[in-house]
């Protein structure tokens, strides 16, 4: 199994899907299929009831969006953005909107 940290979270491990390599460094991972696996993960956390502020941030990665982006296109000032990212956070508007727009992306 691997643990899958480099997704920010901390709840991810691979039964499959990756590689390990050998290198003069220590070992490197290969993941056949990031974007489908950010995706799987994008849409579960997507359809919860609450999200922690890591996969708040997970989301409004994968979709591209900077702090100040995503705060200036909900028309709040990046300290409200900042205020979602705490460790959890009971869902709102600002959460059902952002797991909405991470569903609509994966499905076009």
């Amino acid at each position: 199994m691997y643990h899958y940290t480099e997704s920010g979270l901390q709840n991810v491990w691979l039964a499959n899907g990756y590689k390990i390599r050998k290198c003069e460094d220590g070992d490197a991972v290969a993941i056949a299929d990031v974007y489908g696996l950010n995706t799987v993960i994008g849409r579960h956390i997507a359809t919860k009831s609450y999200l922690s502020g890591k996969e708040f941030r997970f989301l409004r990665k994968e979709l591209d969006l900077s702090q100040n982006r995503f705060a200036s296109e909900r028309r709040r000032e990046q300290k409200t953005a900042n205020s979602h990212m705490g460790p959890r956070v009971e869902s709102s508007d600002v959460h059902r909107s952002l797991g909405a727009e991470f569903l609509d992306q994966i499905f076009r």
